[in-house]
């Protein structure tokens, strides 16, 4: 995966459109496109391979890492989930096992579905396992060390999921994980973020070089890390029938030195500059402040206003916070006030109904019905929504997009 902005730094006809899954997705938008390059994947409007050069970027990934690695039995690749990376993997006959871990299943179960003929049906393999998680959430719940481990994510700075793989910390954790070597996507080579990605990795290993290849479909050159806390020097020979690294790519990739004019380490504190929300370009000096993702929808809270997502939509409203408020709704957006009020009513008439005919003791039971059942069965079904100004009601059950919002904006 990688990939380039939609519109901004190429642009690409659409001839017909093959896929468009919305829903239940970690991703807003996951587009399988026939276009002039042939199958073309995007997500969020970032387009991450296409049919006719995905080998460039794939093979460019994958095979210097496992080439430095050299007798190697297990790898991790963090995202990946079309399995184009892990069709290259699987061309190492010393492999053992492969864990592809992707947050997206939308993505894995196009790779497995759709994608089969383009990745050689690698999700087949039985050395294969996959597993829907988060990355990092994955290496921190993990104790087992990988020989290698490829982060093939989305563009770190077009998706918020994706920045949290490209800091010290998480590269830290990598290391503790990691036997061999670890190869990184980092986005546009020489770029601002480029050369902060390769900073920080050789911060945290001995070995680390960055290099690049053009990818056509990218309408730029792209950017790839390789690091280790040990190997210097490579020692495994390339699988035949390879279309674009050679020896000669190889060489290269070891004699690589970026130039690296900004030496900046990035940080949770001081996190990579994200240029898109789920493909909502950001402005100048805009900066996402805190995001949330759940099942149905996305929020964004930047410095000058909130970005959210419907994901079964896939619309996006944007609005600057004057007022907010949180507000108890059930399931169909009725106050939960309104419905204890409605049963506190029907509990009068009840009582009237049943006294005014001698019926004491059934009138006794029907109140403790209502208040044992009615009440607390109203409180199970509400939900928490942050409400801004006045109009825009966004599920919030534990009030965190109220709370940033009030803080963010100095809301009172």
């Amino acid at each position: 995966m990688g990939g380039a902005p939609v519109g901004i730094k190429i642009k690409i006809p659409i001839e017909h459109e093959e896929e468009n899954n919305k829903s239940e997705c970690s991703h807003i938008q996951i587009n399988l496109l026939q276009t002039n390059y042939g199958l073309t994947l995007i997500i969020d409007g970032h387009i991450q391979f296409a049919e006719k050069d995905e080998y460039i970027y794939h093979e460019a990934l994958v095979h210097p890492a496992m080439a430095l690695a050299g007798n190697l039995e297990t790898v991790l690749i963090i995202g990946g989930g079309d399995g184009l990376a892990l069709r290259e993997v699987l061309k190492w006959k010393s492999v053992k096992k492969v864990y592809l871990v992707d947050i997206d299943s939308c993505v894995v179960e196009m790779g497995k579905n759709i994608l089969q003929g383009l990745n050689c049906n690698a999700f087949s393999d039985p050395r294969v396992e996959v597993v829907i998680d988060d990355g990092r959430r994955f290496l921190e719940n993990s104790t087992q060390k990988f020989d290698v481990i490829i982060i093939d994510s989305t563009d770190p700075t077009g998706d918020v999921n994706s920045c949290r793989l490209f800091t010290l910390s998480f590269y830290e954790l990598v290391k503790s994980r990691l036997n061999k070597v670890l190869v990184t996507n980092a986005g546009q080579y020489g770029s601002k973020e480029f050369q902060r990605i390769y900073f920080t990795i050789s911060k945290v290993f001995h070995y680390a070089k960055g290099y690049s290849v053009n990818v056509p479909s990218f309408g730029t050159v792209w950017g790839f890390v390789i690091a280790s806390p040990s190997i210097t020097y490579y020692q495994g020979n390339l699988p035949e029938s390879l279309k674009f690294v050679n020896h000669d790519f190889i060489y290269y990739v070891n004699e690589s030195y970026p130039i690296i004019n900004i030496q900046e380490v990035i940080t949770e504190e001081d996190p990579i500059e994200v240029q898109s929300f789920y493909g909502v370009p950001l402005e100048d000096e805009e900066k996402i402040i805190r995001d949330f993702n759940s099942k149905s929808y996305v929020v964004g809270v930047t410095n000058k206003r909130v970005i959210i997502g419907d994901k079964n939509s896939g619309k996006f409203t944007t609005v600057v916070p004057n007022k907010v408020r949180s507000i108890t709704l059930n399931e169909k957006g009725i106050p939960l006030s309104t419905i204890i009020a409605f049963y506190l009513i029907l509990l009068i008439v009840f009582e009237i109904i049943l006294i005014s005919i001698h019926y004491y003791l059934v009138g006794f039971l029907e109140l403790v019905l209502v208040a044992v059942v009615g009440i607390p069965l109203s409180i199970y079904l509400a939900k928490n929504y942050t409400e801004i100004n006045d109009t825009i009601k966004i599920p919030d059950e534990n009030k965190e997009i109220y709370d940033t919002i009030v803080k963010v904006f100095n809301i009172k």
